[in-house]
């Protein structure tokens, strides 16, 4: 009475466990003991044969869409025949596995779980089958199947056009999925990302990760996101720039320990400092003021691993003081006394200018900054309507950069400068860029359009976006105010796209296509050990290259595994992808993947 098959057939341990892990319900046990021995009884009989199969012409005919084929699947960086496996047609795992399948449908006919048993590590995994192949199975497992994309929660959703899910999962170092975090969705995106920050009013839905770290936003509009986290518990807030569509927009959050530095800021003379601008100088870490009295209060969440950074202090009319701390031996939580003494400036100006483009007409709105060469300070403001700026108590004398953005319409600016202690005047005129039409199609590796797509076109010589590049329902897309000279094409969000080789003439049309790696294909895996056992919180790196007449363009998408060594990518093109993995005390490995070729699945040994 105990059902027993190769997990090639069965497709996926997890979700076929059932040699180890009976049903919880007796009318099921028996239920699949009835099909074992009915299956056992038809191959006995001849019912079932191999000449009863489909042909691999008709199998790779009623499978296109699925991604799948016969050949070999990867594992541990080698190939091996799997002719047997769920991907090939009619095989006789197919079939049984249909059959059970059918017996824990709902009522209406959908998908439900085919098994929710524990993981090792506690927590609910529940592996759904999709329609949309030829058997109706979507599912797989370890080491032959191809895992669904509801997996451990993920779902898949048509929505209508010009509409898109956002999905992924919020966890923790180990893998282990993070229950109550609240999620916020920011649209960003145009030439000017920093406006899209400072919209308050825009609308931000907001939802919480359910028990196993999953959460999702249903009907966004095409374009790029910002998935915010908030704080929770020892849990600091953190970011990702996503594009919609994407199904694994997973956010990994490290435990962080807190360490409140407290003292106060004074001149030489022994005066209070009010006013002082104390920051930590670390990503994301935001700066407070001393009070009246000259006393600050600075609380620093770090990331594990943090072993020393830097507090600067700040003060019109005084030197800038950067101080080390050193972390070294001190507590998981705890406290730092820090008293400091700013020295006065002892010779300062002030620097004021124009900025216009060529013909002499001002700009407004550019941001302009002044940087000390091979010091600390440094100053930023932005031209009012005349174009003008200016900046006050600059030390001096001192070597400076002064810059100046030119984006969207002229090119950056960028000039040593020598400051006097005399008060300086710096006019700068830009260079304004020549224009030419850039058009063509947006299309993946077999030639499919990518429609309500946005990308962003950049010249050498700016440091921001220049124009925009929006595809319409077949893919095309047409630019007529690009910059000419040295173009490169990018997203802004991810997966990180990048397109080189561009070259725009004063004047010309440039027709090219622009492939990318965008699709209705996937990619499952599982990471383990030479003992077989899942490896958690591996970084998995996915990238995608394409070399033809003399534009380079590459595709990266970043992931971790979770507890159960599981990593997904969704929205992918046809073809070769380099895989990466990267655990720590492991060293890399590298495996190239040929979705067309070799599935969905993939199975990597560290």
């Amino acid at each position: 009475g105990v059902l027993d098959m190769d997990s090639r057939d069965i497709g996926h341990a997890r979700s076929a466990r059932v040699s180890k892990n009976p049903p919880r319900s007796l009318a099921k046990w028996i239920a699949l003991s009835v099909v074992a021995a009915t299956v056992m009884l038809a191959v006995s009989h001849g019912l079932l044969t191999s000449g009863d199969r489909l042909s691999d012409k008709d199998s790779s005919a009623e499978c296109a869409d699925c991604g799948e084929s016969t050949a070999a699947r990867t594992e541990f960086g080698a190939t091996r025949d799997n002719s047997s496996a769920p991907g090939s047609a009619g095989s006789l795992g197919d079939r049984l596995f249909t059959m059970i399948r059918k017996m824990f449908a709902a009522p209406d006919g959908s998908s439900r779980p085919l098994n929710g048993d524990e993981s090792p590590t506690g927590q609910d995994v529940d592996i759904y089958c999709e329609q949309g192949r030829r058997d109706g199975l979507h599912c797989g497992g370890n080491g032959s199947g191809s895992y669904g994309r509801r997996l451990a929660g993920r779902p898949s959703h048509q929505m209508p056009a010009g509409q898109a899910v956002i999905s992924g999962r919020v966890m923790d170092a180990a893998g282990l999925g993070i229950g109550g975090v609240p999620v916020t969705v920011v649209p960003v995106g145009g030439l000017d990302r920093s406006q899209a920050h400072g919209q308050d009013a825009v609308r931000r839905p907001v939802t919480t990760t359910d028990g196993s770290g999953f959460y999702e936003f249903q009907g966004l509009p095409e374009g790029d996101y910002e998935i915010r986290t908030a704080a929770m518990g020892s849990y600091g807030p953190k970011r990702i720039a996503v594009r919609s569509g994407l199904g694994n927009a997973d956010i990994v959050l490290v435990g962080e320990r807190t360490l409140v530095i407290e003292g106060e800021v004074v001149g030489v003379a022994g005066e209070r400092l009010e006013a002082v601008t104390v920051l930590p100088v670390l990503v994301g870490v935001p700066s407070v003021r001393t009070d009246i009295s000259g006393d600050y209060r600075l609380q620093v969440p770090l990331q594990p691993g943090t072993r020393a950074f830097t507090v600067r202090f700040q003060l019109a009319g005084f030197q800038d003081l950067t101080v080390p701390v050193d972390l070294t031996g001190r507590e998981e939580r705890g406290r730092l006394a820090l008293d400091v003494k700013m020295r006065p400036v002892e010779s300062w100006t002030s620097v004021a200018g124009v900025v216009t483009d060529s013909s002499g007409s001002p700009l407004a709105g550019r941001l302009v900054s002044l940087r000390q060469v091979g010091g600390q300070q440094s100053h930023r403001t932005v031209t009012d309507r005349r174009g003008r700026y200016s900046f006050d108590a600059v030390e001096a004398p001192l070597p400076y950069y002064l810059n100046v953005s030119g984006a969207p319409d002229h090119e950056d600016y960028r000039k040593r400068i020598d400051v006097t202690t005399h008060a300086a005047r710096f006019d700068v005129a830009v260079d304004s860029f020549e224009f030419g039409t850039v058009s063509g199609r947006l299309i993946n590796a077999d030639g499919a359009p990518i429609s309500n797509f946005s990308l962003v076109v950049r010249h050498k010589a700016s440091s921001s976006p220049n124009a925009i590049v929006s595809s319409d329902a077949a893919g095309n897309f047409r630019v007529t105010q690009a910059p000419a000279g040295e173009l490169t094409v990018a997203s802004q969000s991810s997966p990180s796209i990048l397109v080189r080789g561009l070259r725009l003439e004063p004047g010309d049309e440039l027709n090219v296509p622009l492939v990318i790696d965008w699709g209705g294909h996937e990619l499952n895996g599982v990471i383990v050990d030479h003992n077989n056992n899942p490896v958690p919180a591996a970084r998995v790196l996915l990238t995608w290259t394409r070399v033809a007449d003399g534009i380079t363009t590459t595709t990266t998408r970043r992931a971790r595994s979770d507890a159960q060594g599981i990593f997904y990518f969704g929205e992918l093109g046809p073809g070769p992808h380099l895989l990466q993995v990267d655990s720590p005390g492991r060293r890399p490995v590298k495996v190239t993947h040929d979705i067309s070729r070799e599935g969905y699945f993939v199975r990597v040994g560290v």
